[in-house]
């Protein structure tokens, strides 16, 4: 009898032992579950930034090129004609407008530059900001697993 009972007294253990080890299990899917749902937003997140900056570059590459053949016939003239241009008047005048797109196509590319480095400098910020949360998150995890082992 006394026997039987403390058999009984180890089956509800064991019972209650099992289901507490069920909801955590329970605990640590759901847990998983959203970890890898919020780093999936952050990667799409992330995907849409690159692309973002992709596009920002290929602009500031395709304003560039067009620039740059727009200037290429004035290189032309100005190789051709340079003799004839150094005492006239007028081809000072295009000397300076030249030199002049030449600063505005400088401070152009410059500003570009900038906003490329900025969007870089995000887009590092975000990556940091993932391989932390999906530390934290993996810390968690292990947390829960090392609580497991130690109740079953």
């Amino acid at each position: 009898m006394e026997r039987q009972q403390q058999l009984d007294d180890i089956t509800a253990m064991n019972t209650s032992l099992q289901a507490g080890y069920n909801v955590a299990i329970h605990h640590l899917q759901n847990i998983t579950q959203q970890s890898q749902i919020e780093l999936a937003e952050q990667l799409k997140k992330n995907e849409d930034l690159s692309v973002e900056l992709i596009t920002v570059e290929n602009q500031k590459r395709a304003q560039f090129d067009a620039y740059q053949a727009e200037l290429a016939p004035m290189e032309h003239f100005k190789k051709r004609y340079e003799e004839l241009r150094k005492g006239n008047e007028k081809s000072k005048r295009l000397l300076h407008i030249e030199k002049q797109n030449h600063l505005k196509t400088k401070n152009m590319l410059l500003k570009s530059a900038q906003k490329l480095v900025k969007l870089k400098q995000q887009y590092k910020q975000n990556v940091a900001a993932l391989q932390t949360d999906a530390k934290k998150k993996n810390d968690k995890i292990k947390a829960y697993q090392d609580d497991l082992a130690e109740v079953s």
